[in-house]
């Protein structure tokens, strides 16, 4: 894959204390979190505060207290915003692209704005393109693909600067199963040397491609460690109809409400 991203990786992402309220209503509470190398999952229910962290992460949010730190880069009072983001790549979950407007060019824009030099743009956007294989709809209207391949378009253009750390908001909603593979195939490929921390409510988008795992419910975090410690962990829940991470999580959610 991509060589040359910015930062270590071993520590790529870290929250110290943080915490989060949109008026009196708390979403995060105290989260104490870190990420290395690979793909972290983020599990949990609607409206845990999975999509709030990630905006924090991206600097998108300020949290109401406590530090973040991205690829070595401690966001501090609003300060080193700018080098922060050149160090990180995101995809929310609703994203916006130039319908009218090639592929290519939205890539290329996207590297434009994380920093990559204009002479250096196109380069960039075609190797982001190969890496999610869209290299040959590059001339193509992004307005004329498939579900599937927008959201690959939306990937490449959170990675063409190269990023060490990249977050994702939920990428394989709404794609059919043959859809996510690919998709996932293109995360393990990309973490192979990066961070990648993906929101997901697709439990088993994460057996076989996540290093580590992480459950927000109720704005606090419930579990931090690996798949197969989280699979294990399956007592009062009938796992007969569910997969052995997804019987976990399900347990681990019953506990926590208790």
């Amino acid at each position: 894959m991509m060589a040359g991203r910015p930062g270590d990786v071993s520590a790529a992402v870290e929250c110290r204390d943080v915490s989060f309220a949109y008026g009196r209503t708390e979403v995060l509470q105290g989260i104490n979190l870190t990420a290395g190398g690979g793909i972290t999952g983020l599990l949990g229910p609607n409206g845990a505060g999975k999509s709030t962290l990630l905006e924090i992460l991206a600097t998108v949010k300020a949290p109401k207290t406590g530090t973040v730190q991205v690829a070595g880069v401690e966001a501090s009072g609003g300060s080193n915003i700018k080098a922060i983001r050149r160090r990180l790549g995101y995809l929310p979950q609703r994203f916006d692209l130039m319908m009218w407007s090639s592929c290519r060019r939205n890539v290329a824009y996207a590297a434009w704005c994380n920093g990559v030099d204009p002479d250096q743009a196109d380069d960039a956007a075609l190797a982001a393109l190969a890496a999610v294989d869209l290299a040959d709809r590059r001339d193509v209207r992004a307005g004329a693909l498939s579900g599937g391949q927008r959201q690959r378009l939306g990937i490449a253009c959170a990675i063409a600067h190269r990023p060490a750390v990249l977050l994702l908001d939920e990428p394989t909603v709404g794609l059919d199963p043959g859809q996510r593979l690919e998709i996932r195939d293109q995360l393990r490929q990309y973490a192979a040397d990066a961070c990648v921390l993906v929101s997901t409510h697709i439990v088993e988008d994460l057996a076989v491609v996540a290093s580590s795992v992480v459950v927000i419910n109720h704005g606090e975090l419930s579990y931090q460690g690996t798949v197969e410690g989280l699979a294990a962990d399956q007592s009062e829940v009938d796992s007969r109809f569910q997969s052995p991470l997804e019987a976990g999580y399900l347990a681990h959610l019953r506990r926590s409400e208790k």
